[in-house]
């Protein structure tokens, strides 16, 4: 059985598990190709490492989202925010092609509380269709609006949710579902979705469009890039502001490199929850395993060494 953890995260607090230390989502042999692949992969693998560490099952319950779960960390619903599902649900839509989301641990314990996830991607009443909101999916998963202390009926509720989500997304046949979710979401979100902090463009019209695409970026593009996605799945609204402002300051085109040395300044000075510490310590540990030494290093190097 996996080692659940207690956790408090600002107001909210509750189980945690960080998934299989040993079973990571990416092969040796996907990372021995690693710059053979798509820009947006190594993008998703970035986000994957910072997040969880690429461990497949790990599990966030201790932050008010009800549950985060998925290599892409994705999560039940939005705290700041209690109007709508996030998008942990899509998620396991996508993953029932692959892994049966009915006749699993999980799937029988959203039946017990009357739900399904329906084709859409959302969590419903099973006799109605009604979507449940989000409120009583967090109090379902987190008792007590996600404020869950260790021990007593609250946590073992909480405890039951997450060892369900754990096992369900231990399971190795969901890990190709999961990366394919990921690269889908990230490319409707940079070619659909108009920008208003980028005055209403898409972020493909703005930035990978200057380069006919994702696969002919500059290294240094690539790498800003890779942190601003990375960074972005935390808080999208700060990312987008961040990304703007580097915009604003250079153009893409004829100062690649400036731009994307300003790009992850920027993020990683940002005044907003461990951005500037945690998070900037995380992603250039695992950037810099990846990405040309001299983007690190050196006079030109565009992501320094956290101090």
């Amino acid at each position: 059985m996996a080692k659940v953890r207690f956790r408090r995260y600002k107001s909210f607090s509750g189980p945690v598990i960080y998934g299989a230390p040993k079973a990571t989502a990416f092969e040796k042999e996907t990372m021995k190709d690693f710059f053979k692949q798509p820009h947006l992969f190594r993008a998703f693998w970035l986000t994957s490492m910072v997040e969880s560490a690429g461990r497949i099952g790990a599990i966030m319950m201790a932050d008010g989202t009800g549950c985060t779960a998925g290599l892409h960390q994705c999560v039940a619903i939005y705290p700041r925010n209690m109007s709508r599902q996030g998008s942990l649900f899509k998620l396991l839509a996508w993953m029932n092609k692959s892994v049966d989301l009915s006749s699993s641990a999980l799937g029988k314990l959203f039946d017990d509380h009357g739900w399904l996830v329906n084709e859409h991607g959302q969590l419903v009443d099973k006799n109605s269709l009604h979507i449940i909101s989000p409120s009583i999916i967090r109090e379902a998963f987190t008792p007590n609006q996600g404020r869950v202390e260790f021990g007593g009926s609250h946590w073992r509720t909480a405890t039951r949710w997450a060892l369900r989500f754990h096992d369900y997304f231990s399971n190795k046949e969901g890990i190709d579902p999961q990366i394919f979710y990921a690269l889908n979401e990230m490319n409707k979100f940079t070619k659909e979705v108009k920008q208003r902090r980028l005055l209403h463009h898409t972020i493909f019209q703005r930035i990978y469009k200057e380069y006919a695409g994702y696969d002919f970026l500059p290294q240094t593009l690539d790498l800003a890039m890779a942190v601003w996605w990375s960074y972005k799945v935390n808080a999208p609204d700060v990312a987008l502001t961040k990304l703007n402002l580097a915009l604003m300051q250079y153009d893409i085109v004829r100062a690649p490199k400036k731009f994307s040395r300003a790009l992850i300044r920027h993020l990683i000075t940002a005044k907003y929850g461990a951005w500037a510490t945690n998070r900037y310590r995380r992603t250039w540990k695992y950037a810099r395993k990846m990405w040309e030494e001299d983007l690190f290093e050196g006079t030109y190097a565009i992501f320094p060494e956290p101090k």
